[in-house]
């Protein structure tokens, strides 16, 4: 165990299998055992955490290589730690004694309060949602903005700020200039439409470059360069592709930077576009300069054309693709995926596989869109390729760790069958697992899987299996057996369940009907991601106390409106006794408000929230056609200015086909009414008249505007 706990690099699974053999074998977990077990503690079993005294819990705690270990344990090991150092903290405060690397852990009903001690929780690691939960307590206390951290600002809504003056929201947003603050395009946009309320900001140099994004574009000749050079460092993509913001930005910059028709764009002028190139037409591509291909190595996705222009640039500047080596397969990096079918076959295959090897697996995680079209680009490749079976036959272990996810690329399903033997499967079934497989590979591992578990999946095992999982019934899921949540936790976060919701349902259940299972806030932590693959049944045993103490938003986008209806109706009642009229407490119903009911709307927008306009197309159609214009300008605040965006909303047009058009307007909507305007008492309602062509047509508009004016006339002359 002293040499064991010394290596770097275990896996869960890995690290999980060596202590529950020691442990097996009368090893103690006690808080001694733990400080020393090193890189294997992130394969304790959660439960060994409740046996532990709150001294015990504290001195862990404290412990910062022991914490550093924690971050990188499985959500269920995590969250029943931080969940008992919360216990333990009895006569002490809570940021004080959880470690501050695993502040996400801490649920969103322990930061509803009315002050905080802003210097104990500056540099705690927070989500975004548990920052904007308490965001409006933090600037209730300061107003030296410049002290706070990248982890609180992250916490940034227009509606926690909307009680600062003009002056001091400025200064907010200046302080956030070089701390890495990460905002969505939601907080932007909102944050860019008080900012400009009274015009464009003279200084845009304080601001940082993902706030320039929304506040531009500036074009005048004494600035624009500046300007765009600086929006040049932002990510585009908190801009969607091809919105009107987007195209008017290059289109600015075009005309700022003198690119015009088929003018050369020299590396001076690409290295001030930045991320602004990656909308250059393929045409543009074609006339740059070779900084080009640096330039566009952090766009993604291309077009079709902008894939074939870069192509060519690849090959103008790398030469034939026959000669191309690992070195400059290297050097394309991401450009990889405009890489065609026939190109990739006249690479060298050693090349090929060596290079992809690596680099699919690097980019996995980080550039999800790059490697799904390499991963498809290569796959087509590969069966266009006249081939036998792949070089050497048999899949070794020693092939799949060094090609991992380039076996998905060389094995069909077919030769998956033939290559792999049932040992070296049982033998690499976490990493086999982890890739990419498609369905018809994936079904032949788990065939293979049910030659070696005739009757079940050993509950070790389901450690492993990751996205062959998705394989299995939900008859067969119910054989199972998932004795811990640590087992639900590796088996929900380790496949790619997507809409699969009754297998998410039977694991779940799977596991609650075990003996000593719990519906308990590390359980419902899990859960949460995946919360819409639960049948009505298994919501409505969630009790209200666990939803407090879960770390994990409830993610309600796929969900029922039934769904929705009733995970709201559960969180009110969690939280009844909180101010429901605070940022913080809207902050915190957020993520359910798809089951909210009007009157519950009306309460949010007297607290004026500054509801995002992606949140309100969540909102139930039924619920917000009982809303007033006025109730909806209170939820939006300065975001109704922006209201024609989300127009076709089933939200927005349920409201307006219940609304006349007085009130439609009222909101700035491009829409026409849906009800037929009422007129006052002693109002005529004169309809328009549609003209057909003919004299007779014309008469009879005369004499209807006579005869009309000719009554009003007579009814309001004097009687003599």
């Amino acid at each position: 165990m002293n040499t064991l706990s010394t290596i770097s690099g275990w896996s869960v699974t890995q690290a999980s299998a060596i202590v529950t053999k020691v442990i097996e074998n009368n090893y103690q977990i006690n808080v001694q055992t733990l400080q020393t077990l090193g890189s294997l503690a992130i394969g304790v079993p959660s439960s060994k955490i409740t046996s532990l005294t709150p001294t015990d819990i504290l001195a862990l705690a404290s412990n910062s290589t022991f914490s550093t270990f924690m971050e990188q344990a499985p959500a269920a090991l995590r969250q029943k730690f931080v969940q008992e150092v919360i216990q333990a903290s009895s006569n002490k405060s809570i940021f004080q004694s959880v470690p501050p690397n695993l502040a996400s852990e801490i649920p969103a009903s322990k930061l509803l309060t009315s002050t905080l001690n802003v210097s104990e929780i500056n540099q705690m690691k927070w989500t975004t949602s548990q920052a904007q939960v308490f965001f409006r307590i933090v600037l209730v206390q300061i107003t030296n903005y410049s002290m706070l951290s990248s982890n609180i600002l992250q916490g940034f809504t227009c509606g926690a700020a909307n009680n600062l003056n003009n002056t001091q929201f400025v200064s907010l947003i200046k302080s956030m200039t070089g701390k890495s603050v990460n905002l969505d395009s939601s907080q932007l946009s909102c944050l860019a439409m008080r900012l400009t309320t009274n015009g464009l900001p003279k200084d845009f140099a304080s601001y940082s470059s993902e706030v320039l994004l929304y506040l531009g574009p500036y074009t005048s000749p004494s600035e624009c360069v500046d300007y765009f050079t600086r929006v040049g460092e932002a990510n585009i993509n908190l801009l969607d592709r091809g919105s009107a913001k987007r195209v008017n930005l290059l289109k600015s910059a075009r005309t700022c930077l003198n690119i015009y028709g088929t003018s050369k764009i020299t590396n001076g002028t690409l290295q001030k576009l930045g991320s602004l190139a990656c909308d250059l037409t393929a045409q543009e591509i074609t006339n740059s300069e070779s900084y080009i291909i640096q330039a566009l190595k952090s766009c993604a996705p291309f077009t079709d054309s902008q894939k074939s222009a870069i192509l060519q640039k690849l090959k103008a500047t790398y030469g034939d693709p026959s000669t191309w080596t690992i070195s400059t397969m290297g050097q394309i990096g991401n450009l990889t995926s405009t890489i065609d079918t026939s190109t990739l076959q006249r690479i060298p295959k050693t090349v090929r596989v060596n290079y992809f090897s690596g680099f699919l697996t690097q980019i996995k995680v980080q550039y999800k869109l790059v490697f799904i079209s390499v991963i498809k680009q290569l796959k087509v490749s590969s069966r266009l390729t006249a081939r036998a079976a792949p070089d050497g036959n048999v899949i070794t272990t020693d092939m799949i760790n060094k090609q991992k996810d380039y076996l998905v690329i060389s094995y069909t399903a077919a030769e998956l069958d033939q290559y792999l033997s049932n040992t070296t499967l049982k033998d690499n079934l976490e990493i086999l697992g982890s890739l990419a497989f498609d369905n018809d590979q994936l079904t032949v591992l788990k065939n293979k899987l049910d030659t070696i578990f005739p009757t079940t999946v050993p509950e070790q095992y389901l450690l492993q299996i990751g996205n062959i999982a998705m394989m299995y019934s939900t008859e067969e899921i119910s054989r199972w057996s998932i004795t811990s949540v640590d087992t639900l936790s590796v088996v929900l976060h380790g496949a790619s369940w997507e809409t699969n919701n009754m297998k998410i349902n039977a694991l779940v259940k799977q596991y609650l009907n075990s003996p000593n299972a719990t519906l308990d806030g590390t359980t419902l932590t899990v859960v949460a991601p995946y919360i819409c693959g639960l049948n009505e049944t298994l919501i409505q045993i969630i009790p209200a106390s666990v939803l407090r103490i879960s770390s994990q938003p409830l993610d309600t986008s796929t969900c029922t409106q039934n769904q929705k209806d009733l995970l709201y109706s559960k969180m009110a009642a969690a939280y009844s006794s909180s101010d429901n009229s605070s940022n913080s407490y809207f902050q915190i119903m957020k993520t359910v408000i798809g089951g909210s009911k009007s009157s519950d709307l009306i309460l949010f927008a007297k607290g004026l929230p500054e509801m995002d306009l992606n949140t309100f197309t969540e909102l139930n159609p039924n619920e917000v056609k009982k809303l007033t214009a006025g109730n909806i300008k209170d939820l939006l605040g300065i975001n109704s200015f922006d209201i024609n965006s989300i127009i076709n909303s089933s939200a927005l047009q349920a409201w307006v086909s219940v609304n006349p058009q007085t009130e439609i307007n009222k909101l700035g909507l491009n829409a026409t009414g849906g009800i037929q305007e009422t007129m006052p008492d002693g109002f005529i309602d004169i309809s328009p008249v549609i003209e057909t062509s003919g004299a007779s047509s014309h008469t009879f508009v005369y004499l209807f505007y006579a005869c009309t004016f000719a009554v009003i006339y007579y009814i309001n002359s004097p009687i003599l």
